[in-house]
């Protein structure tokens, strides 16, 4: 909706390891796909004010030898109007958009109001709860959309598994329903923790051989993963 729709910025809430940095990495191929430019993503955790502003350059093609913060500021603006004059638009993901300083924020908050109405830019961005002031008061101004990203569901949790194998290039692992239900009971339905616990019975099955997950390898995946056994054990 927000990719087609050329809104304005959007944004993943949720708690931390549900996917919210997965969902993004997730939307860059439909992205690029929509919109007709190459998507960027950008981790606002290692972004100071100049930094964002380097990576932005970066990603919009701004000639390297344009070094100066200003004139790199200048020539994104550039860019994207030169967007919205062709009927184009860019899609930017920042990802832990509420781990970013006191000063990326006031950039985020410049590049939507220099292309309001132009319908050139459209942010997308992950954030934990809870949402800091500042982000707050972006989001009051600015903001469209907002969806919470929860923990998986029992019922979601065979669709999450098999996916995060398949991914792994594993399409043969035979997970009983047994097991996939000891998966969501210790990784409290987690997306993270789940793909860690995969990736430990993949390793686990690929060195025994065995083609069946059993409740009692997903029980010594996790105690790879304490922390989660104290909570959800």
């Amino acid at each position: 909706y927000l990719i087609l729709d050329r809104r304005p910025l959007g944004i993943v809430t949720g708690p931390n390891g549900v996917g919210k940095s997965r969902l993004l990495r997730s939307l860059l191929a439909p992205g690029r796909r929509i919109s007709g430019s190459p998507p960027l993503l950008i981790d606002m955790t290692v972004a100071s004010g100049h930094d964002l502003i380097r990576q932005l350059a970066d990603g919009l093609a701004v000639p390297p030898h344009v070094t100066d913060p200003w004139e790199q500021w200048r020539a994104v603006v550039d860019r994207l109007s030169g967007l919205a004059d062709c009927r184009q638009s860019q899609v930017i993901f920042l990802d832990h958009l509420d781990a970013a300083g006191d000063a990326p924020l006031p950039i985020v908050r410049s590049l939507l109001n220099t292309t309001a109405g132009r319908r050139a830019l459209t942010i997308i961005a992950a954030a934990r709860r809870p949402i800091p002031e500042q982000l707050q008061s972006l989001l009051a101004d600015c903001g469209t959309v907002r969806i919470e990203h929860g923990l998986l569901r029992t019922n979601d949790t065979p669709a999450f598994v098999r996916s995060s194998l398949n991914a792994a290039g594993c399409n043969e692992l035979e997970v009983p329903e047994t097991a996939i239900r000891e998966l969501h009971r210790l990784s409290g339905g987690q997306p993270r923790q789940l793909d860690r616990l995969c990736e430990l019975l993949l390793l686990a099955t690929t060195i025994d051989g065995v083609p069946t997950v059993t409740d009692e390898m997903i029980r010594a995946a996790a105690n790879e993963l304490p922390e989660r056994l104290t909570t959800y054990a």
